[in-house]
C-alpha cells in the first residue's frame, strides 16, 4: 500500500489507525511525505511510521533558503530544520524499536536546486538516510533548465555515479531517474505530451501544507475561473 498523493498524508489525524490496520493485515506500506508534520510528540504516529516498510521524504534542497523557495514556506517556520529534526527522531525511534524501516529522500532536480545534487547526497548521508532517489522534473512543472544548468546537472550526476559505483557513498544507496541516466550518458531524452492537462476536470490538488488549488502550474484557466 502506497500512502501518497492528493495532499500530505500526515495531515490526516486518523493516519496512525490506518497504518496500524494495514500492519495488522500483513501489508507492506510505503509512505511519501514532506515530513513537515511528523511531530515527534505525536508518539502514536511516530511509532506507526517507524514500523512501516519504507518512508520517502520529499526534500528538494539541503539549503534553507532554496528549500523555502521551492516549498513556498515562510522563513519564520524554519521548514528544513524542522524536517531534519523529524527525520532524526524517526531514525532514533526505528533503532529503538529494531524495525526494518527503510528511510529515503526524494529529490527533484530543477532550476532552483540544480547545483545542489552532490550536497544533497552529503545531507542524506549525514542524516543516516538509507536511499536517495534523484529525478529530473519529468512533468515540466518547474522552469525549464538552461543549457548551462543542464551541463551543471550532468557533471554532478556523473560525479555522483562514480562515487556510488566506487562505494564511497555506502551505506547510502543512490537511484537516478531515467532522464538523468540519459543525461549522464550524453543523451538528450525527448518526450511528447498532449496540449491540455485533462486532470483539471476530475482532480483538484491539495498542497502538502493543506492549501487547495488547481492541479499544477501548467493548467490554463480563464480570468473569471481564477477569481
Amino acid at each position: 500500500v502506497v500512502v501518497s498523493g492528493g495532499g500530505e498524508a500526515l495531515l490526516n489525524r486518523e493516519l496512525p489507525v490506518v497504518l496500524a490496520r494495514a500492519r495488522e493485515l500483513g501489508l507492506r506500506v510505503h509512505l511519501y511525505t514532506t515530513g513537515f508534520h511528523l511531530d515527534p510528540d505525536r508518539c502514536e504516529l511516530l511509532d506507526e511510521v517507524a514500523r512501516l516498510t519504507r518512508v520517502r521524504f520529499s526534500i528538494h534542497s539541503p539549503q534553507t533558503r532554496t528549500y523555502d523557495q521551492i516549498t513556498g514556506l515562510p522563513a519564520r517556520l524554519h521548514g528544513l530544520a524542522r524536517v531534519e529534526r523529524h527525520i532524526e527522531a524517526l531514525v532514533k525511534r526505528r533503532d529503538q524499536l529494531g524495525t526494518d524501516l527503510e528511510i529515503g529522500i526524494g529529490f527533484v532536480a530543477q532550476a532552483a536546486n540544480v547545483a545542489q545534487v552532490g550536497e544533497m547526497a552529503d545531507f542524506a548521508a549525514r542524516l543516516g538516510i538509507d536511499s536517495l532517489d534523484i529525478r529530473k522534473d519529468e512533468v515540466d512543472v518547474t522552469d525549464a533548465l538552461t543549457h548551462t544548468q543542464i551541463e551543471t546537472l550532468r557533471a554532478q550526476v556523473r560525479r555522483l555515479r562514480r562515487q556510488a559505483m566506487s562505494g564511497d557513498l555506502r551505506p547510502l544507496e543512490v537511484d537516478l531517474g531515467d532522464e538523468l541516466v540519459a543525461l549522464a550518458n550524453g543523451e538528450a531524452p525527448g518526450r511528447s505530451r498532449t496540449s491540455e492537462c485533462l486532470a483539471k476536470y476530475f482532480r483538484p490538488a491539495v498542497s502538502p501544507y493543506g492549501i487547495v488549488g488547481a492541479l499544477g502550474k501548467k493548467i490554463e484557466i480563464g480570468r473569471d475561473e481564477a477569481e
